[in-house]
């Protein structure tokens, strides 16, 4: 069964790679932070806090598995900089 704060992650995580596509086709300008969260969030800070909200919660599920294998660590950490690059792009 899947948790909701997985849910919550993998949707995130959709959203989150559909603005990354539409905000390179502004050439990451400031100038036009709005316009690629717009269908998803009223205003670039609401994503922004969105997306640092779900950040702790990958460190959770990531302390929290059962499996640790190397593959599953390297996904994790690579899911981590998506996040954390884009919010830096974004604000």
């Amino acid at each position: 069964m899947i948790r909701s704060y997985q849910f919550l992650f993998f949707s995130l995580f959709f959203v989150v790679w559909i603005v990354v596509i539409r905000f390179a086709a502004f050439d990451f300008r400031f100038e036009d932070v709005h316009d690629p969260v717009t269908p998803f969030f009223q205003n670039h800070v609401m994503y922004g806090s969105m997306v640092s909200v779900v950040l702790p919660f990958i460190f959770v599920a990531l302390r929290h598995s059962r499996k640790l294998s190397i593959q599953w660590l390297m996904s994790f950490i690579g899911i981590f900089f998506v996040f954390i690059c884009h919010l830096f792009f974004i604000f």
